[in-house]
């Protein structure tokens, strides 16, 4: 009966949004949520009861899922993820319109277009993908499951937190593009008022022009209040998806890493630049014309990323569709918006004279749009190439690499003279200590940390960005010095953890040891086998011993060997080993019930805040020996920390804005 019911509602979702009349807003809003919701959660009891008559709990989930995993697999399917999306798009218009309730001229013209985005989702989800779909035959149980790699914890709440970025980047776009023609509306009476110069005389004519900016300038300013609002809001759960995105990489794919340029992570990576660049612009009143562009093309971004999750033209290994006829209808609908709205909204700013540092703000937010442009062809090459040239073509990390860096050095030049050039006015004379302090940590990094001198370079610019909130910015808001803070510690982790890399792979039998680092010792203890719900594994026991005295640290490892054989219990196990300073790591390689032939990598990680000790096993036979894979990965904590600080600065940001009545111009 749940089925049917979350069916209908379905199908009613779309005659809702074709009835949408301005003059009860609230009442449509509300109904909309209220229908999608009830389809949303009929969906999710589904998976949860194990319905298999629906196709999608058929060929995603089976009996032995545990109750997390049944949940999380409502959306880790391609219908059910874009239910999801519509679920959060008619929260977003619910709580919009919620706000705005007695602003009826304000949010008349942004809802509609929010009607026709809401309307162009559940018609494509009906034709394309339909949730509800049953299948032929009657079936009690099924063999298949969703991803086994995408089975876990982090990546359940991942996938929520990029759709609720992608859709608050909606409400902006709609915003931009109503504001974007009352703007031409008033830019044009505006206009037409000076040529009363002839007739009426320059004195009437200013006093006209006065009094139109005067009349629209309110409306302005809560359209400016509202676009900075949903923008912040798409950047900051981009932000926390990016961060449990990476956090999920580095624990579970076994790559010895936290971002590896998948075509999934850089859908994500480059609306959040745009937005990045967006917070910049909305900053300065006179660079409104960058905010529309930037709110427009956010949204268009976010649109292509959903279509580079859903059309299997790309690999990767949490992308969603093989069927690429469902992401061509994504595909025009986002070449349809762009064309349109690029031709449409060529907006010119109302003041053309800009300061200085509204100026290098203007080449802060160029080199902003570059990077994820060349994200975007180095994730759009391949398909282009073998669509138009038939040739097979990779863009992996050097590509990447080579051509970000630079542009993200000149990026972090710019921000740095931004702030010392704001403060410089104030404090003409630091501009010596400035250099001496630059050059000190130049010399600094080069000589501790033995780095390049580019790395080096990196970091003092980091270093001397962080700095300045607290020499010549001490009444700077704790949200802004937490965002770039966070930053600057995740742009150093990133320098430190792959500078002081080591990594060693090789064969390992019994008893084999191996140097990792200063005084460290591995040794391959044994391999066991595991047995869980859905799978069963081979377990590897390395053991790993620190002292800085090597032959300390042979005999300690010696004796660990001979207490830790007569003890079953790891937790006791691992109490034993404090007292010769070593642990135990099991790394795991997982075959699930379902499919034999697929095989999961579950990493085992020793952290000691600063440095990780990374370990995951490969193929092999106790014969031949055993593929071991053992990493050294210092500083990753400043990684995370980072990511920490930057989103919890954005949403305390966020906060600020909700409690304020109206946007102060600086």
């Amino acid at each position: 009966m749940y089925v049917e019911i979350g069916h209908y509602f379905f199908i009613l979702s779309i005659f809702v949004a074709l009835a949408y009349k301005k003059k009860n807003l609230s009442f449509f809003f509300s109904l909309y949520f209220l229908v999608l919701t009830i389809c949303f959660f009929s969906f999710l009891f589904c998976y949860v009861s194990s319905d298999f008559s629906i196709y999608s709990v058929f060929t995603n989930s089976n009996n032995q899922l545990p109750l997390f995993y049944k949940v999380s697999g409502t959306w880790s399917n391609h219908e059910g993820s874009l239910l999801l999306w519509c679920w959060i798009l008619s929260l977003y218009g619910f709580f919009f319109c919620f706000r705005t309730r007695n602003e009826v001229a304000l949010t008349g013209a942004p809802l509609m277009i929010h009607k026709w985005i809401a309307l162009f989702f559940s018609v494509f989800l009906c034709l394309t993908s339909n949730p509800f779909l049953r299948i032929s035959f009657l079936s009690t149980d099924s063999g298949k499951e969703f991803n086994p790699v995408l089975q876990d914890p982090v990546l359940a709440i991942h996938p929520p937190c990029i759709y609720a970025g992608y859709v608050a980047s909606t409400i902006g776009f709609c915003l931009c593009v109503s504001g974007t023609q009352q703007k031409k509306h008033t830019a044009r009476e505006i206009n037409e008022s000076g040529k009363l110069k002839d007739h009426c005389g320059k004195r009437k004519a200013v006093i006209l022009r006065s009094v139109l900016r005067t009349i629209t300038r309110p409306l302005g300013s809560a359209y400016w209040k509202l676009i900075r609002i949903w923008i912040l809001t798409c950047w900051c759960f981009l932000t926390v998806g990016i961060l449990l995105g990476s956090w999920w990489a580095y624990h579970e794919l076994g790559w010895g890493g936290w971002w590896f340029w998948d075509p999934v992570e850089n859908a994500s990576l480059m609306p959040w630049v745009l937005a990045t660049a967006c917070i910049h612009s909305v900053i300065s009143f006179r660079l409104n014309s960058w905010t529309f562009f930037l709110n427009i093309v956010t949204f268009l971004f976010s649109l292509l990323g959903t279509f580079f999750v859903r059309s299997g033209l790309l690999a990767s290994v949490h992308s969603f569709a093989t069927d690429s006829q469902r992401g061509i209808f994504l595909l025009s609908f986002f070449f349809m918006a762009s064309l349109s709205l690029l031709k449409k909204n060529r907006t010119t700013g109302a003041y053309d004279h800009l300061s200085e540092i509204e100026q290098i703000l203007k080449l802060q937010l160029t080199l902003l749009c570059i990077i994820c442009l060349v994200v975007l062809c180095g994730t759009a090459a391949p398909v282009l190439f073998h669509l138009l040239a038939q040739r097979e073509v990779s863009t992996g990390a050097p590509f990447f690499n080579g051509t970000i860096i630079p542009i993200f050095i000149c990026l972090l030049l710019v921000l740095v003279y931004i702030h010392y050039r704001s403060a410089q006015q104030a404090h003409s004379n630091h501009s010596v200590f400035l250099c001496v302090l630059f050059i000190i940590h130049v010399i600094f990094i080069k000589l501790i940390a033995d780095l390049s001198y580019l790395e080096s370079f990196c970091c003092a610019l980091c270093f001397s960005l962080f700095f300045s909130f607290f020499l010549f910015k001490p009444s700077a808001p704790m949200n802004m010095i937490l965002s770039h803070g966070g930053v600057c510690i995740l742009i150093t982790g990133v320098i430190l953890s792959n500078t002081k890399k080591i990594q060693i792979t090789q064969i390992m039998h019994f008893g084999f040891e191996q140097n990792i680092g200063n005084g460290r010792l591995c040794c391959l203890r044994s391999i066991d086998q595991l047995h869980g719900p859905t799978f069963q594994s081979i377990c590897g026991n390395i053991a790993c011993v620190s002292n800085h005295d090597t032959k300390a640290a042979i005999a300690a490892h010696h004796y660990f060997e001979k207490v830790i054989s007569c003890v079953q219990s790891t937790d006791l196990a691992s109490d034993l080993t404090r007292s010769v300073d070593s642990f135990v790591m099991f790394p795991e390689k997982r075959f699930c019930f379902s499919n034999p032939e697929t095989s999961t990598t579950k990493v085992a990680i020793h952290t000691n805040f600063f440095t990780d000790l990374y370990a995951l096993i490969g193929t092999g036979s106790f014969e031949t020996g055993w593929y071991t894979t053992i990493m050294k990965l210092p500083f990753i904590f400043c990684i995370w920390i980072g990511f920490v600080l930057a989103s919890f600065g954005g949403f305390r940001s966020l906060i600020r804005q909700l409690s304020k009545q109206k946007l102060n111009w600086n």
